[in-house]
């Protein structure tokens, strides 16, 4: 995996509404044009990922699910693979079913991880755990000994726990996903107010890294907003993983 680079963002929740964000401040107007800007803006600054991760919660209202997918095969790199997973918004509140959720992801470009068995990207084997919210969740299989940089791709941390007691976290070189928004409201010095995780503050956001085995976790702030439309001391982020 040395001199490869992974784009990972999660939680765009298009919608109508404006999104504030104050400390930074800045105004993420609804709909999908702003995110399109922002990423002609940052591919005009970087090489091409090789490998594009969505982690789930596209679209708060259905109305946008369309516009947004046809922007996301506009703007982002044709030739990337691109890999996505369902987030608790897919499950239950636009109440799109498996084959569905598919369809318009591809639209997007993206592939629907729904299956637990490994899709190899060049050296990355990417794995997926279903939300952890849902009665549907899956774990994957034990990974094989292959010498090969497992990922396991999931919306919510709190798949960690499940994961560790199927014996997953020792062989899992990184474990991405967002569901927290970071608390999208943060006090300095404390951090989130509110998780949306049953583990509170456990997996708020950010990196962190299990020192038996070294597998890292990283937990995306997330780039829009749900029930409260303004963020504090919590911008939105993409994140560019570069390995060394």
């Amino acid at each position: 995996m040395t001199g490869k680079r992974i784009l990972f963002f999660s939680d765009t929740h298009f919608r109508t509404d404006t999104l504030h964000c104050f400390f930074p401040r800045a105004r993420i107007s609804g709909g999908v044009d702003w995110m399109e800007r922002a990423f002609s803006e940052l591919f005009s600054e970087i090489p091409a990922p090789d490998c594009i991760l969505f982690g789930g919660d596209f679209a708060s209202e259905t109305s946008w699910i369309a516009p947004a997918c046809d922007m996301m095969r506009r703007a982002l790199p044709a030739h990337v693979p691109k890999y996505a997973v369902s987030g608790n918004w897919e499950h239950r509140r636009i109440w799109l079913d498996t084959s569905k959720r598919r369809s318009f992801f591809a639209r997007a470009g993206f592939e629907l991880l729904d299956n637990p068995c490994g899709v190899r990207c060049g050296g990355l084997v990417l794995h997926t755990c279903g939300d952890a919210k849902e009665t549907d969740r899956i774990l994957p299989p034990p990974f094989e000994k292959d010498g090969a940089f497992h990922c396991i791709l999931t919306h919510s941390p709190d798949a960690v726990p499940l994961l560790d007691d199927a014996g997953l976290l020792q062989d899992a070189r990184l474990i991405l996903c967002g569901h927290t928004h970071g608390g999208q409201c943060r006090i300095p010095g404390f951090g989130a107010l509110v998780t949306s995780s049953r583990f509170g503050k456990t997996f708020e956001y950010g990196l962190y890294r299990r020192t038996d085995s070294g597998t890292r976790l990283y937990v995306t702030s997330g780039i829009g907003g749900t029930w409260f439309h303004f963020r504090v001391f919590c911008p939105p982020e993409v994140i560019l993983i570069d390995f060394s």
